[in-house]
């Protein structure tokens, strides 16, 4: 049973007020934002800086942070990369995209990143600084690869992702 303090405006019990109040300070920080992202978000037109993308990138759930990485162009794709591990949110992204789906767009599209992550300056001291359970991930979503590969070998070489792709981004990942 809840209950509701004499002093309260109209009765309503405290927990229904404090999270009024935490509604409202939401809906204020996104008025004020830049990138007012998690409400009026449109995948077709992303923020174009690494700043806006990282920031869009920390609002969004995991469907929709997949979803955003499939609408991004290679150039859009690096930025947020190069955001992501400037941010030591290397194990963030690597968390993310172990929940692709197996389909040939979307194998392309975590290959992409992880291209992508790669590129980023500050990418091998990152690498040296993940714990236990960001490489265990790394490890767990380049064996999703490579059984994604397995069962379509042709359709992802003719995009350009080969047994030699996944082996050369386990070498940069240290694995």
């Amino acid at each position: 049973m809840t209950k509701i303090r004499p002093n309260l405006p109209y009765g309503i019990p405290l927990h229904q007020q404090e999270l009024k109040r935490q509604i409202s300070l939401h809906h204020k920080t996104w008025r004020n934002s830049v990138y007012p992202t998690d409400v009026y978000y449109d995948v077709n037109n992303p923020p174009t800086t690494s700043e806006g993308l990282v920031q869009l990138w920390e609002r969004l759930d995991l469907a929709e942070r997949l979803e955003l990485l499939r609408n991004l162009s290679p150039q859009a794709t690096e930025k947020l990369a190069g955001g992501l591990v400037a941010g030591g949110l290397l194990g963030d992204a690597i968390t993310t995209l172990l929940a692709f789906t197996p389909t040939v767009s979307d194998v392309v599209m975590v290959v992409n990143m992880l291209h992508a992550l790669t590129l980023a300056k500050r990418f091998s001291l990152s690498v040296t600084l993940v714990c236990g359970e960001e490489r265990w991930a790394w490890g767990r979503l380049l064996e999703k690869l490579q059984l994604a590969l397995s069962e379509r070998p042709q359709d992802l070489a003719e995009m350009n992702v080969t047994e030699w792709t996944l082996a050369q981004l386990k070498l940069k990942f240290n694995l």
